[in-house]
């Protein structure tokens, strides 16, 4: 037989509580990720965009321009426009884009990492706050050089 230890109405009440308190969690840090994951997405596509642009025009202005207009595009929501930092070479047959950008959303679920004691606060600290992507594309002779793909 069961030991009882007096009225049992308020059981449902803290056990949903309980539970909802971790489903809570749950979904800020699903929250946190789908957002971290966006702006990566969105300072990807800014990368392949330049590298591209300074592929085919070797023009390093173009090649930001294109990259901020790639962020504008609704990645404003998602990376800070101000933040963003692009950089476009050419390294023999190859052109390369490195973008760098701040997302609007700390990469530590919301604040909760820092609410942590011990080891992991201090790793994070020192933890750079900007998302950095890179892309590469072979330059384009054929727009420059017509010529020299006659019959082909």
């Amino acid at each position: 037989m069961p030991v009882r230890f007096g009225d049992e109405k308020g059981n449902a009440l803290v056990e949903f509580t309980l539970c909802f308190l971790v489903f809570a969690a749950f979904v800020s840090a699903l929250f946190g990720l789908l957002w971290w994951g966006l702006s990566s997405l969105f300072l990807q596509e800014a990368a392949f965009e330049a590298a591209h642009s300074y592929a085919v025009y070797r023009d390093e202005g173009r090649a930001r321009e294109m990259a901020l207009g790639a962020i504008g595009r609704g990645g404003w929501l998602f990376v800070v426009p101000s933040s963003v930092q692009v950089r476009v070479w050419r390294d023999g047959e190859k052109a390369h884009a490195r973008v760098a950008g701040r997302p609007r959303v700390p990469p530590d679920f919301l604040g909760l990492v820092k609410l942590l004691p011990g080891p992991r606060e201090a790793w994070w600290e020192n933890q750079p706050r900007l998302m950095v992507k890179e892309a590469s594309c072979t330059l384009e002779y054929r727009f420059r050089n017509p010529w020299q793909f006659e019959g082909t």
